[in-house]
């Protein structure tokens, strides 16, 4: 059986491969409502992902009101799953690298084309989840119940 070490080794790549999840954010209405994003986690590990958003956009409107997020990774041929749990907020200011800067917007460019030519940065939001729970299945290396990670026990290596 694989250790707690290995699994983060595996998820990280895994979302490094898939760059693109699913976010899910809580609304007004304290419904789920999830999307496609364009995520890059830090050279730290799995403690925090950066993300891209137009500041006026619903997203950034339940983050707001409820900071918390989920979101799910997955690479073909699927046979891994990686659900990240924890809180949101945006920031006004780029905090991530430009290339991965470029790396997100390059992604959102098809959503958000007309913000993208803003070249000043100043038209969008960081969003920065800041990672508390890992969960993860992988049939192939026998977890097929979620084996859940409080990613807090990995804090001190940060």
């Amino acid at each position: 059986m694989i250790d707690d070490e290995q699994i983060l080794e595996i998820a990280r790549k895994v979302i490094e491969d898939a760059f693109v999840g699913v976010m899910t954010t809580v609304d007004e209405h304290n419904a789920p409502l999830s999307r496609l994003m364009g995520a890059v986690s830090d050279d730290e590990g799995l403690h925090r992902l950066y993300s891209l958003s137009a500041k006026d956009t619903r997203k950034i409107q339940h983050l707001a009101n409820n900071p918390e997020v989920c979101w799910l990774f997955s690479v073909p041929p699927y046979d891994t799953a990686v659900t990240l749990r924890g809180v949101a907020k945006r920031s006004e200011t780029p905090v991530v690298p430009q290339p991965t800067w470029d790396l997100l917007a390059d992604w959102a460019r098809p959503y958000a084309a007309n913000v993208l030519t803003d070249k000043s940065h100043y038209a969008f939001s960081v969003i920065v989840s800041d990672i508390h729970t890992l969960e993860f299945l992988c049939p192939e290396k026998d977890i097929r119940a979620p084996r859940i990670i409080k990613l807090e026990q990995f804090a001190a290596e940060r």
